[in-house]
């Protein structure tokens, strides 16, 4: 259904922006999130992102699979 769960630990900021890239780089989602642990839902479709997280110089990139398959 979209939704996922980011756990970004103790040393994650507490007021981050994230966002989701197609593998081409274009931008499809953005959020911010305000906590360590978020639950994020999204209405993409199947595919691959990246996702990027931060604030200031604290950032993280990593690519994320969204299936909606069971």
């Amino acid at each position: 259904d979209g939704t996922f769960y980011l756990d970004f630990g103790t040393t994650a900021p507490t007021n981050a922006r994230l966002i989701l890239y197609t593998t081409t780089g274009r931008p499809v989602f953005e959020k911010s999130v305000f906590a360590s642990k978020e639950l994020v839902t999204t209405e993409l479709p199947d595919g691959v992102y990246i996702l990027r997280v931060g604030s200031g110089e604290f950032y993280r990139i990593q690519k994320l699979i969204i299936s909606h398959a069971h």
